[in-house]
């Protein structure tokens, strides 16, 4: 056929509404909820991000020594915090990354927790240490100074696990699970993410689901015990943001009463695991089975690696996903790539962030639209620090030490 040029006009409009079809959300309303549903591919394609480093603690070359870093926060004073699981202690550096102090410390006292799995700014200035069992918030000073604490759940209930914590204006979200003690070695773990008060009580359910163990014959299962730890978070209006299923890319947001307001989903193959991806996941649930501190008889991987590997709200309502695909299929030089959705969930671009690094191994802390910190060599520090190592035997063979780089985007 030859185009003439009013065909070619036909054409190009012809084209241009399909492309329009194919890039805009779909959005219906399922039991009076909206159900945002959007295209693999954003209409506004992909931004490209050369993140620039400004400072690095950590490493061969440094004083500083980290055990196992678990999260990585900027205070409402721009001092950025970085959470010691290993070393039960904050350090706290400066935005231009002067060391300035430590906080916390192991022990029962004032001030102190057993472990440390949480971090938290909370409404009246001062940082939440959560320690993990039994699950408490011990609240501690920015100047070091001790304050009160709270414990997870009252004394009639099965003790409890802190797992993950977030918080934001009012808002204090913790993660974790109850240890319900059956017979002949049963136990029934009742995984949650709640909002609590200030004063610890308990105020809104958002997910739970029930995950059973026989500490007699013990074995971890990776789909039972997965769950939204690291994919949640909470905005400015104290909406809540969760990844409520490990194989679905999709994001729930209820509001302050607990309400669904509102579902995003987008289009996305999940990721299939190669022999090396299965040996890697083996190896940190095993050091995750280990943290029982029962005799582990081994573990369960699933086939694929989950869709959503974490999420992040800005100030502004941005919100920020990284996935499996994103962390492990990224191309040569880019570090990761962030999907990133406008306020009402509608997909906007990918985000490309081009820095040395593997993804899958580094962890990766957002905090904020300007500066992103990764964690060198997280992984392997987490599995050492359980005695895990890549034969998945016990061993004392050092590692590099954790390096923790600050960059600008």
């Amino acid at each position: 056929m030859r185009y003439t040029p009013i065909n070619l006009r036909v054409r190009a409009s012809v084209v241009a509404l399909v492309l329009v079809a194919v890039l805009t959300p779909a959005i219906a309303d399922v039991d009076d909820v909206p159900h945002v549903h959007n295209p693999a591919t954003p209409p506004q394609g992909i931004e490209k991000i050369e993140l620039r480093e400004l400072w690095r603690a950590g490493g061969e070359d440094d004083e500083v020594f980290f055990g196992s870093i678990g999260n990585v926060l900027m205070g409402p004073d721009e001092n950025i915090y970085i959470q010691d699981e290993q070393l039960v202690q904050i350090f706290v550096y400066s935005r231009d990354g002067e060391f300035l102090r430590t906080l916390g410390r192991a022990g029962e006292g004032p001030g102190e927790v057993r472990s440390l799995n949480a971090i938290v700014f909370l409404p009246d200035g001062t940082l939440g240490l959560g320690q993990a069992f039994p699950g408490r918030l011990v609240k501690i000073g920015l100047d070091g100074i001790p304050g009160s604490s709270f414990m997870l759940g009252s004394t009639d209930e099965p003790p409890c696990v802190l797992v993950e914590g977030q918080s934001r204006g009012n808002t204090l979200l913790l993660a974790g699970m109850r240890m319900e003690f059956l017979d002949q070695g049963n136990v029934q773990q009742h995984l949650f993410l709640t909002r609590y008060s200030p004063a610890g009580e308990a105020e809104h359910v958002y997910t739970a689901k029930q995950y059973p163990v026989n500490f007699a014959e013990f074995r971890l299962d990776e789909g039972g015990i997965s769950f939204v730890w690291a994919c949640f978070d909470v905005d400015e209006a104290g909406y809540v943001y969760f990844a409520p299923h490990r194989d679905a890319y999709e994001i729930h947001v209820c509001d302050l009463q607990g309400k669904l307001a509102r579902v995003i989903t987008r289009d996305y193959e999940s990721l299939k695991r190669d022999d090396a991806m299965i040996e890697e996941a083996r190896l940190t649930y095993e050091a995750v089975a280990r943290s029982y501190n029962v005799p582990v008889q081994g573990v369960t991987v699933e086939e694929t690696e989950q869709d959503i590997e974490s999420l992040h709200v800005s100030p502004e309502g941005t919100l920020w996903v990284r996935t499996s695909r994103a962390d492990r299929r990224s191309p040569k030089g880019v570090l990761t790539t962030y999907d990133q959705f406008d306020s009402a969930g509608h997909l906007q671009k990918q985000v490309q962030l081009l820095a040395p690094g593997n993804a899958a191994k580094d962890a990766i802390f957002m905090l904020n639209e300007n500066l992103v910190v990764v964690v060198v060599g997280a992984v392997d520090a987490y599995r050492t620090e359980h005695g895990v190592s890549s034969e998945g035997a016990s061993t004392e063979e050092e590692i590099s030490p954790l390096e923790v780089i600050v960059y600008s985007m």
